[in-house]
């Protein structure tokens, strides 16, 4: 194997660390949370805890050079996003996957980002 061949093929095997918010790694994670099953089915890999599959979806991104939005809108189907934003972002739920992935995107990557942990907080109509 000649020097040149050696050094591509290093090239290959070290794994492209992927620099990403820590409000997005925390949106990544609320994410996951309830649905881990389609996420696994998605990936085609089990994983045994939250932050294997946040890693899992990284390593994803990293690969195929996706950011937390066009990953959103390529792998996840609109009814998990609209779910989501739902549940977690206290954000309407309509649109198609894309107008969700946008929406999501666009929270996570706020600093202070941190997705309600119960219901979220609902407008209560006056008797007026």
């Amino acid at each position: 194997m000649s020097r040149s061949a050696r050094v591509r093929s290093a090239r290959v095997l070290k794994k492209k660390a992927l620099a990403l918010p820590s409000s997005v790694y925390r949106g990544l994670s609320s994410l996951i949370e309830g649905n881990e099953e389609a996420i696994s089915a998605m990936l085609e890999v089990d994983f045994e805890s939250t932050a294997e599959a946040v890693v899992k979806l990284t390593d994803c991104m990293a690969l195929n050079s996706l950011s937390a939005e066009a990953l959103l809108a390529s792998y996840f189907d609109r009814e998990v996003l609209s779910e989501y934003c739902i549940a977690h972002l206290g954000k309407s739920g309509r649109g198609n996957a894309a107008v969700l992935a946008s929406r999501i995107n666009r929270e996570w990557i706020k600093p202070g980002f941190e997705p309600y942990v119960e219901s979220p907080p609902c407008e209560v109509a006056s008797d007026e």
